[in-house]
């Protein structure tokens, strides 16, 4: 009889390979109007066959995308109209990156995973983004990850869900250690000093209070 331990161990072990074993985007989380990097990782084939091209959608918010240039392999861009235009260092630009396609590459066999990156920019605000992804596979197959679930429900029952990122907030700034102790050492001698002085003040007073006595 299999203890309950076992059975959890089980289990995790059953949610850490599906979860796996969908399209995902690395690292998971990117901080708010900055450029990141993000690896499209495709971790298998379609149900057996090899890898032979993947197509990445770019979002609305996202800005100045550039494709990895993935050895052997064909990087083809689109593009869409941007509107409203923006004004970035004094030009116009109208339009934006709609899809980012690698392929014409050594067909990537269902045992082994590959990572396609991409810089980018990401939008000013707190939020989560996907970027559906079609993987082509040998003989024609095709898999389309582009499944948004809304809710935790869904997210459990969606085989195929579209790669994404929360975008978040910078960390807080902190003080560099070496900084907190220097600062640290530095009031410690400012009190050491402080004492002192107040030791020196004391003996005088002790010492002109006794004279004064002598002489009365």
């Amino acid at each position: 009889m299999q203890t309950p331990s076992v059975l959890l161990a089980a289990l995790l072990a059953l949610l850490a390979t599906s979860a796996s074993a969908h399209v995902t985007l690395n690292p998971p989380t990117v901080t708010r109007n900055s450029y990141a990097v993000s690896a499209v990782r495709v971790p298998h084939g379609c149900d057996g066959a090899s890898t032979t091209g993947i197509t990445v959608k770019i979002p609305d918010g996202v800005s100045s995308v550039k494709p990895q240039a993935v050895p052997g392999w064909t990087v083809t861009i689109t593009t869409r109209p941007l509107n409203p235009p923006i004004t970035s260092e004094g030009k116009t630009i109208n339009t934006t990156v709609d899809t980012v396609t690698w392929n014409n590459g050594p067909a990537i066999p269902d045992s082994q995973y590959a990572d396609f990156g991409l810089q980018w920019k990401t939008p000013d605000a707190v939020t989560r983004i996907v970027f559906p992804v079609t993987q082509v596979c040998e003989g024609g197959k095709t898999t389309a990850w582009d499944q948004v679930p809304k809710t935790d429900e869904e997210k459990k029952n969606s085989p195929r869900p579209a790669p994404g990122v929360s975008v978040t907030d910078p960390p807080a700034a902190t003080v560099p250690a070496a900084n907190a102790t220097a600062a640290a050492a530095a009031a410690a001698k400012s009190a050491g000093s402080a004492s002192v002085s107040g030791g020196v003040a004391a003996v005088l007073g002790a010492a002109v209070a006794g004279a004064a006595a002598l002489f009365a």
